[in-house]
This record gives structure tokens, C-alpha cells and sequence, in this order.
């Protein structure tokens, strides 16, 4: 069951609906207003059909609709009505895990559908408080400057998204070399890591999506309108930059993470070592001397403190070999 709602408008008025009513959306489409109709829900239901039937939209975007949310985005279109099936993702408030959502936008010459699943959180929502702006450039513009704001809206949800992590990422370097904290970090950065994968995932074919649109005939979206397609493009190659750069910046910050644990261990076992040679020639003087044989130092009286001062020495004087050599 989708959520249906509706905003008709023209330079002049707006209308708002919160449930789409069918003869009311093709009354507005005579009297040459746009639409936009918005379903959230995630599965096509009967109600949303019937309203894309209204607006002769293609059987064919219709079924792909029905099956975007297992396809890799991309640009569907057919006779007036193209089809953008593209992915979502923000980071959940006050937490670091991310959010994915699927959102088709169908355009025709004077309407456009977008299907959400229906998660927390409206990425669209400045675009309904612009359109509610009787002088913005949505109102004023032909419907594919909706369109443009739409993906521009996808867009600006990466960007925040990837400054929320970059964010993060600069903390995380003081914490790493914390030796109780360390682990827990970097399994955070491994999450990190994921997060920036599925983000290019989503933007990777939005950016393809993008340059090959100026080839395809018959567009509908005008001059001035491909002008801003085109600037989309240049920002989904800077999103994907910016995805680079902190992959590498993880990187090296893992790399620091395991040479930090590399060095930590180092020192616990040259600290072992320096005992345990330490040890083997007082376990070789004490082994000495306790065979159980008659030797004649054994006898006297002074061989006990003079093994006692014997081992102090070997002591006294390994330890100084070690500081010479700055092996400790």
C-alpha cells in the first residue's frame, strides 16, 4: 500500500493533495498545470498504477518499476517518459549507520512520479518548500527543472552524507593509538570503509547516467535545464572523488593502526627477550652448581656469596651491554 500524495502548480497557484484523486490530477494536467505525484511505500500498489495509468505512463516503466529495487540504478525511457531508478543513502541520526533507500523518478511532459520506500527522514523536502515559492525557479521553470532538483536533492544527500564521515574520519587518528580504544576504532573504520562502498555503488551509475544523457534523442529536457544536468554530472565526479580520498584516508589510517600494533608488540617482545637472556646465564651459574657432585668450591663457606655476587654482576653488566648498545 503506497502513501499517495500530490502538488499541481503553475507559475501562479499551487495545490496540494494528500491523497492523489485521479480526476483531479488529469483536470490539472488539461488546464496546464505540472504534477507531482509522490508514493511512498516501496511496492507498487493498485492505487499508484491507477494514477500512472491517468498519466499514460508506459506499461513498460511500469513493470521495471516493479523490480527497481533489485537492479543496479539506471535510466529506463520510452516514447515521452523516462524512468531514473536511483539509491539513496544518509547516515541515521545520531548514529553512524548508514541508510539506503530506492527512489524511482519518472518524468513525462508534464508530470513527474517519484516512488520512496518509504524510511525516515525526506530528502525532498526542500523541494516541496521551494515549490511553495511563488517566485522560485521551480514555479517558474518547466516541469524538467523539477526533475533537475529532484536529482540535485539525491545528489546533496551523498555530499552530506560523505562531510558526516569525513568528519568522522579526522577524529578517529587521535583514538587509534589509545590502547583500549584502538580495536574498537578499527572495526569502526572497517564499517566506514562498507559505508563508502555502498555510497559508490549509488553513485557510480548516477554519474553514467548523467554523461550519456546529452546523447539521447529527443530529449525533454531543455537547453537551460541540461546546463544544470551537466553541472549534476561535474558534482557526481567530485562525490566520487571525495569517496577516493577517504577510502584512502582509511587506508592509511589502518595502516597506521596496524603499525602502531606492529610497534607496540615489538616492544613487549624485545622486553620479554631482554629477560630471557638475561636468565640464561643465571640458569647456566645455578645449573652449575646444583649438580649433585662433590666439587670442591662447594666446600668453602664463601661460594655461596660468591655464586650470589657472580649472578648480581652478570646482571649488573648485561644490563649495561644492553643500555650501550640503546637496546633498551
Amino acid at each position: 500500500m503506497n502513501e499517495l500524495s500530490a502538488i499541481c502548480y503553475n507559475k501562479t497557484d499551487l495545490v496540494y493533495y494528500d491523497n492523489a484523486v485521479i480526476d483531479k490530477l488529469t483536470e490539472h494536467t488539461a488546464n496546464n498545470r505540472f504534477i507531482w505525484v509522490n508514493a511512498e511505500g516501496g511496492a507498487v500498489s493498485d492505487e499508484l498504477k491507477t494514477v500512472m495509468h491517468a498519466l499514460q505512463v508506459p506499461e513498460y516503466l511500469m513493470e521495471n518499476l516493479a523490480v527497481a529495487d533489485k537492479e543496479r540504478p539506471d535510466l529506463k525511457y520510452l516514447d515521452d517518459c523516462f524512468m531514473f531508478n536511483l539509491r539513496m543513502v544518509w547516515e541515521k541520526e545520531n548514529s553512524p549507520e548508514l541508510i539506503t533507500e530506492q527512489v524511482a523518478i519518472i518524468m513525462g511532459k508534464k508530470f513527474i512520479i517519484t516512488v520512496q520506500e518509504g524510511k525516515e527522514g525526506d530528502v525532498f523536502g526542500k523541494v516541496r518548500q521551494r515549490l511553495k515559492n511563488g517566485k522560485s525557479k521551480s514555479r517558474q521553470a518547466h516541469i524538467d527543472f523539477l526533475c533537475y532538483e529532484l536529482l540535485d536533492a539525491v545528489i546533496e544527500c551523498y555530499a552530506r552524507t560523505l562531510e558526516k564521515i569525513g568528519d568522522g574520519i579526522d577524529d578517529f587518528e587521535d583514538e587509534l593509538f589509545a590502547v583500549k580504544e584502538g580495536r574498537k576504532v578499527a572495526a569502526q573504520l572497517h564499517s566506514i570503509r562498507d559505508g563508502l562502498l555502498v555510497i559508490r555503488r549509488a553513485v557510480y551509475p548516477l554519474r553514467d547516467i548523467l554523461h550519456d544523457f546529452d546523447s539521447i534523442d529527443d530529449s525533454p529536457f531543455q537547453k537551460e535545464t541540461k546546463m544544470y544536468l551537466r553541472d549534476l554530472y561535474n558534482r557526481a565526479m567530485q562525490t566520487l572523488e571525495t569517496i577516493d580520498i577517504n577510502r584512502e584516508m582509511l587506508t592509511s589510517l589502518q595502516d597506521l593502526y596496524l603499525s602502531n600494533l606492529s610497534q607496540r608488540l615489538n616492544e613487549i617482545m624485545k622486553v620479554l627477550t631482554i629477560i630471557t637472556t638475561i636468565f640464561i646465564p643465571l640458569s647456566f651459574i645455578t645449573g652449575y652448581y646444583g649438580m649433585n657432585l662433590k666439587m670442591p668450591e662447594n666446600q668453602a663457606d664463601i661460594t655461596y656469596p660468591i655464586v650470589i655476587g657472580l649472578m648480581a654482576a652478570t646482571v649488573v653488566l648485561m644490563l649495561y651491554v644492553f643500555r650501550k648498545k640503546k637496546w633498551m
